[in-house]
């Protein structure tokens, strides 16, 4: 039999097992680390009779890290346990361990210890007289699946809890069936608030639970908080009296206890227990985050003691608990960035402060989020609506808002009634103000509707369409409907922001709409008109259709002074966006009025289409959007720049939106090739057009020393600084060039003063960083990389500003792929594996990443499994991904050799190591050594044919 068909068979066999690699677990490569933290916290301190299955979920994590070898010692601990704590039911109970078994060695192409534990599946199955080869049904293997299906998050507990019931109704007195069962209720109910007390279905399945398992403290708590939530907290408290006097699993039974007195009021007790258990589970985010509140409670009842007007030391101590809160909710998001509800927290703490930009940033960080529970959605828009309308002053965005949390499920809940209330409470002070509103007539119709008055709705509805008809004369609804239609057909061929397909990703949008307001303030250039309609185009995406509206005045006021003299052609993609706006507002009239003044201009320049012009100034506007909006787009923005060249090569505009595209592309696929550089001419041809402009200056600076030029950069950059334009720019590429000369003080000093003026800049940031990194390699070096006594101390303080600086740039900008591999250098130096884990692993569950970037982040990775974590498994892997991306790069050339140092190394430990003869021969044969390939390959071959005898390899 060949080997391929070998591996089909066995490849059959795994997909028929039960276990972690076939129950379809959802999990979010963000949600990794705060799951292996839950991990090891549970493993430490939860006293449970059920952690087996804690030790398969740890090594299916441990396989999608990449970390296979640490996956087969956790399986291991499986193994032990069960034979300690299921001796009389091994067999059984080690069916899923099995399984994993199987599928890890699999994956690590070990095919004969995958067959071995697919055997030991088949033979339990065979001696349960299962059905099935591979796969068995029975109440154990539901509760193993609901347990993994539990840890997994809310996605998951729908499916956990049918698990556990399909156990329970074959044995419905077993406890670990009837715990699992009893927590999957409780997490589905907390996700699943709603305002009828009878709904609470999980007190009796907790009650159940304790009956089976009378010392179990953690169930006890849960039992005591579901209580509380229906009201019957002097009972609930009994419970938790019980549970703090056992010594089991206390750091879960203090965080939930805590959770009961801060809601009972007694915050001081929450906040000393919460500290307790922090000091035993450092790393939980739930933690952090029930300490965050706590902060916020404290905060809440010194402003209502003081009738919400603090003064004095009540001032300063409202001050101080918001900065701790803060703090706490900061911490919970770099343990868990998918907690959607610490965003909104730290955004209703930003608020607070009056830091309304940044809480807006963290309202759309959770806006973004992929929300598991719609009750949680309804919450996230009604406090974005709250923040709308008290913070934002904006009655617009606070209805739309409103509207979707009471419109997202007609399921009751006390959310869903607070936004009625809101929206109702809205809509009559807008109509106090204006009893014609036709909109606040509608909303109230639609209020009372829902709230089953139907009268009121009725005559609410009936008053609207009343003022309508007035308003519209004669005109019907399928008549506005056809008009609709026309406008809508106009708007699809405009050329503008709304028809450009801009590839815009959410986590982007602050860093970019920050970028957008330190070009307007800081980038001294005649072409700031796009950049006035990008933003309007941002505050749409964000909501702010008003501020959009405003950001247009902006861009029309603009062309009068610059371009007064082709007002008309300059203002199309204005009108564009202005039509689409008012159009997405609703307001049809306005957005025709706008169509009617690009058709007019259509005419007059004899453009063969209604709505659009074919002409280099509308390629030009459509190209600097598409180079603003990020490297996605550069190769489009390019192309536009090109093509209005090709009509009008001596445009200076033209030509420096070329110049700074071709320049931001090179960045971005660089080769090792120096004569590749091929935006060097385009750089100097802006400068020809564009002599005082410093900022091309710099760029050209910085790409004349990549290709070995640098004495004629440093001379552009030396121009570039005597002149007082756009100088937060010229300052950031200045540094830049200075580092990479060597004079990292120099460039330091030239980033802190842009700084100063645009102290949001992940660029800048990430800069400082990089010299900070510089700094510590030098001492290294200057030391023989053995730093003693004051150089030690220099180098952890200055890596520790490096590893800060790296750290506030991603805060900034997410997608800042880069900044997480030398976040990750950094905390090497720290000697801190976990934390460079993390950051790589961030970098590697990024579906942005281009084929070069990626190659060089596999290397460095192998790198890393090398020389740090030990695993030549795992660098062996990365090394080989690197690889096979086949673009040729000094990157990949690196691979190469270091897999070829490693497979020798392997060798002279194990000259009979098949996988190393292999690697050589694929190395060789990369290398175009053919001679050398064969000969490694005929070694591996003869190998495999002495261990294997007759097995074949179909190669």
């Amino acid at each position: 039999m060949s080997k391929t068909t070998a591996e089909d068979k066995i490849k059959d066999g795994l997909d028929q097992l039960r276990c972690h690699f076939t129950w379809k677990l959802l999990i979010e490569g963000t949600e990794m680390t705060d799951l292996e933290n839950r991990v090891f916290d549970q493993i430490e301190f939860l006293d449970t009779k059920y952690n087996v299955g804690i030790y398969n979920l740890l090594a299916y994590v441990k396989h999608l890290k990449g970390h296979n070898k640490e996956a087969l010692e956790s399986l291991k601990e499986a193994e032990d346990l069960i034979q300690q704590e299921h001796a009389n039911q091994s067999d059984l109970r080690s069916l899923v361990t099995w399984g994993n078994y199987a599928w890890l060695y699999y994956h690590m192409g070990s095919l004969a210890e995958a067959r071995i534990y697919l055997d030991k599946v088949e033979n339990t199955c065979k001696k349960f007289a299962s059905t099935n080869c591979y796969r068995m049904e029975c109440p154990e293997m539901e509760c193993e699946e609901g347990w993994a299906l539990l840890k997994c998050g809310g996605k998951n507990y729908e499916r956990a809890k049918a698990c556990f019931e399909k156990a329970l109704k074959v044995d419905p007195e077993n406890p670990e069936f009837s715990t699992g069962y009893a927590i999957s209720t409780y997490r589905l109910d907390s996700f699943g608030k709603t305002t009828q007390i009878s709904e609470a279905f999980c007190l009796q399945p907790l009650k159940e639970a304790i009956r089976l398992n009378p010392e179990d403290a953690y169930i006890k708590v849960l039992l005591a908080l579901k209580l509380q939530d229906v009201g019957q907290e002097a009972e609930g408290e009994k419970y938790i009296e019980e549970a703090l006097t056992s010594e089991s699993s206390q750091p879960y039974v203090f965080r939930y206890a805590a959770k009961f007195y801060r809601r009972k009021g007694s915050v001081d007790k929450a906040l000393q227990l919460l500290k307790m258990a922090l000091r035993a589970t450092p790393t939980s985010a739930f933690l952090h985050h029930q300490i965050a509140i706590c902060y916020k409670t404290q905060m809440i009842q010194i402003k209502k003691a003081t009738n919400w007007q603090p003064r004095g030391r009540d001032r300063e101590e409202v001050h101080r608990l918001l900065g701790l809160a803060v703090s706490e909710l900061e911490k919970t998001l770099q343990l868990k960035p998918t907690n959607e509800m610490a965003y909104v927290e730290l955004a209703d703490m930003y608020a607070e402060i009056g830091q309304h930009r940044v809480a807006e940033d963290n309202f759309q960080k959770a806006l973004c989020l992929e929300v598991c529970s719609p009750h949680l959605q309804q919450e996230i828009y009604y406090r974005y609506g709250r923040f709308q309308e008290f913070q934002k002053k904006s009655e617009a965005n606070a209805i739309i808002y409103y509207l979707k949390a009471v419109m997202l499920t007609e399921e009751p809940s006390f959310t869903r009634d607070k936004s009625m209330s809101s929206l109702e409470k809205l809509a009559l002070k807008k109509l106090q103000r204006n009893a014609l509103d036709i909109e606040s007539l509608s909303i109230l119709g639609f209020i009372y509707k829902v709230k089953g008055e139907m009268n009121k709705a009725l005559e609410c509805y009936e008053r609207a369409l009343r003022l309508s008809a007035d308003v519209e004369n004669s005109v019907g609804y399928d008549c506005k409907t056809t008009a609709e239609d026309k406008i809508k057909d106009g708007l699809d061929q405009l050329r503008c922001h709304f028809t450009w397909k801009l590839l815009i990703e959410g986590t982007e949008m602050t860093d970019l709409e920050n970028r957008v307001f330190d070009q307007i303030e800081f980038l001294d250039t005649k072409y700031n008109v796009g950049i006035y309609n990008l933003l309007a185009y941002v505050k749409h995406l964000k909501g702010h259709n008003n501020e959009a509206l405003e950001s247009l005045k902006e861009a029309e006021d603009l062309i009068q002074q610059k371009h007064a003299n082709q007002s008309d052609l300059r203002s199309l993609v204005t009108w564009g966006n202005y039509a689409w706006l008012y159009y997405h507002m609703g307001r049809l009239a306005e957005a025709r009025i706008y169509l009617d003044k690009v058709e007019n201009t259509c005419k007059k320049f004899g453009s063969p289409y209604c709505y659009r012009m074919e002409c280099p100034e509308m390629e030009c506007e459509e190209g600097w959007a598409l180079l603003k909006c990020g490297r996605k787009n550069y190769e489009r923005a390019k192309a536009c720049f090109e093509k209005a060249l090709n009509v009008d090569p001596e445009n200076p505009e033209f030509s420096t939106g070329y110049a700074i595209s071709t320049y931001r592309l090179e960045s971005f696929n660089k080769t090792t090739q120096i004569s590749e550089a091929f935006c060097l001419q385009p750089l100097k041809e802006a400068i020809r057009l564009n002599p005082e402009d410093a900022y091309i200056k710099v760029l050209l600076a910085v790409k004349l020393q990549d290709v070995g030029q640098e004495a004629e950069g440093e001379k552009y950059i030396e121009e570039a600084l005597t002149s007082e334009s756009s100088q937060p720019y010229v300052f950031r590429y200045a540094a830049k060039f200075y580092r990479r000369k060597g004079s990292v003080d120099k460039a330091l000093q030239l980033l802190k003063m842009a700084l100063r003026a645009t102290p949001t800049s992940a660029f800048l940031y990430h800069q400082m960083g990089l010299c900070y990194r510089t700094q510590v390699f030098e001492i290294k070096k200057a030391t023989n990389f053995q730093p003693k006594g004051q150089d030690r101390e220099t180098v952890d303080r200055i890596t520790r500003l490096a590893i800060s600086h790296f750290e506030f740039a991603l805060e900034q900008k997410p997608t800042l792929e880069i900044a997480y591999k030398h976040l990750a250098d950094m905390y090497i130096e720290a000697g801190n594996y976990r934390k460079a884990e993390d950051a790589y692993q961030k970098l590697l569950c990024m579906n942005s990443l281009e084929e070069g970037n990626l190659q060089e982040i596999y290397f460095h990775y192998g790198r890393f499994q090398e020389f740090q974590r030990k695993s030549e498994v795992d660098a062996t892997i990365y090394y080989l991904k690197a690889i096979k991306i086949a673009k040729p790069s000094f990157t990949r050339d690196r691979s190469i050799s270091s897999l070829e140092k490693l497979a020798l190394k392997k060798l002279r430990r194990n000259a009979l190591d098949i996988e190393s003869l292999s690697i050589l021969g694929f190395v060789h044969k990369l290398k175009g050594e053919m001679n050398e390939a064969l000969e490694y390959y005929e070694r591996a071959l003869r190998l495999a044919a002495d261990f294997e005898n007759s097995v074949g390899y179909d190669w």
